[in-house]
């Protein structure tokens, strides 16, 4: 899990919310310079009430 929000929404009514995903979410840890790095790419990032039932996603396109 890399954010999460806390919402409501009336039934049959829809919500936007936005949640920030930390930059920390995209990077690994890199042995060559012995520290974290973010890789440019594409990344499918996943909305849901939880892991087991995924709801919506999306693709991120992170840049060098």
């Amino acid at each position: 899990m890399a954010g999460f929000a806390s919402f409501t929404a009336s039934p049959g009514r829809a919500a936007e919310v936005d949640i920030t995903l930390p930059e920390r979410a995209f990077q690994i840890w890199d042995t060559t310079s012995g520290s974290w790095a973010t890789l440019p790419g594409r990344y499918t990032v996943h909305a849901a009430h939880d892991a087991a039932t995924p709801t919506l996603s999306t693709e991120l396109h992170i840049t060098g």
